[in-house]
């Protein structure tokens, strides 16, 4: 099966290939394979099954029509049983593709639906939902999402071929200066008084984590090398980081260690506090800064799991 070349490298050098079956392709922890490129970049990720990634360039390997990658029979029934309603397609991600997995690592899992966006999670298993319009809208804005899917998902199911379209269909940014801004307004208003923050304390903690996090991403994306291993990313030159990183996999936030994340937000995104509370913050937002809007209001949300459908487009 040859795969499509990429629209948005047609006319640049785009090329077809082929999901080698030979010798070559490495076990995935998972049970998948990887591939290496044929014509491997220093410091590139090894997509797994997918996909794989070089900036300006980047040739997607589409699964099979009705496919499926054989997942672990255990981890197949836990994600099966934990999805609601109807699945147009079913994607693996994260450290669980990559098989990076801790013990206590989520299964992040996309869901492609006919209706009725939205995030929630069962057990371990963390789902993100989108339509495919939606997740059509998010690859040709150039949203990291759809970049992470590239370089880390695994297609469980994509009878209909919407995932597929989706990251064929991606077309990286300019730039990724106007989502650094947003990072950087919503950083500012994390930066509340210990009297809110304590009303607020899981929302402010977990959204100023993802900050950091996506401001790696973003930075990793806009050097050529995607990497979204948040510990990979954050590397050993900053181990403070690395430490605040690392309590996303902690069950609840304290106030020290929210503290932690206030000062590191306010370092990385050279932010003061502006002394707004966040729903006016919110509100200021609205008009001139949609997405750095929709960020705030999930601090105050307290969601669960970040619902990355209540941000304007391009997400996250």
């Amino acid at each position: 099966m040859t795969a499509r070349p990429n629209p948005s490298t047609s006319g640049r050098g785009a090329r077809s290939t082929r999901r080698g079956r030979g010798p070559g392709a490495a076990p995935h922890p998972s049970g998948h394979r990887i591939e290496p490129a044929s014509e491997p970049v220093e410091g590139s990720p090894v997509a797994a099954s997918v996909s794989e990634w070089r900036y300006g360039e980047h040739v997607t390997r589409a699964p099979e029509a009705g496919g499926r990658n054989d997942l672990p029979s255990d981890l197949a029934r836990e994600i099966s049983s934990s999805l609601r309603g109807r699945s147009l397609a079913v994607m693996l991600y994260g450290s669980q593709a990559r098989g990076s997995a801790q013990p206590d690592s989520d299964v992040d899992i996309l869901q492609v639906v006919p209706s009725g966006s939205g995030s929630y999670r069962r057990g371990r298993v963390a789902v993100t939902a989108y339509t495919a319009a939606h997740l059509h809208q998010m690859a040709i804005q150039g949203s990291l999402f759809i970049l992470h899917l590239i370089v880390d998902g695994v297609v469980i199911e994509d009878e209909h071929g919407v995932i597929e379209s989706a990251l064929v269909a991606y077309t990286p940014p300019p730039s990724y200066e106007s989502l650094r801004v947003a990072l950087r307004e919503a950083a500012a208003a994390l930066l509340v008084d210990d009297l809110e923050l304590r009303d607020h304390l899981e929302g402010i903690g977990r959204l100023g984590i993802y900050l950091l996090r996506t401001d790696l991403y973003a930075s990793a994306a806009a050097a050529g090398r995607p990497q979204f291993d948040a510990d990979v990313a954050a590397g050993i030159e900053d181990a403070e980081l690395l430490c605040i990183l690392r309590m996303r996999r902690l069950p609840r936030l304290k106030e020290s260690d929210v503290h932690a994340i206030q000062a590191k937000l306010a370092s990385v995104f050279r932010v003061s506090p502006s002394g707004e509370q966040l729903t006016d913050a919110a509100v200021r937002l609205a008009a001139s800064n949609p997405h750095a809007s929709g960020l705030i209001t999930q601090a105050i949300s307290k969601n669960v799991v970040m619902d990355y459908n209540a941000f304007p487009l391009p997400p996250l």
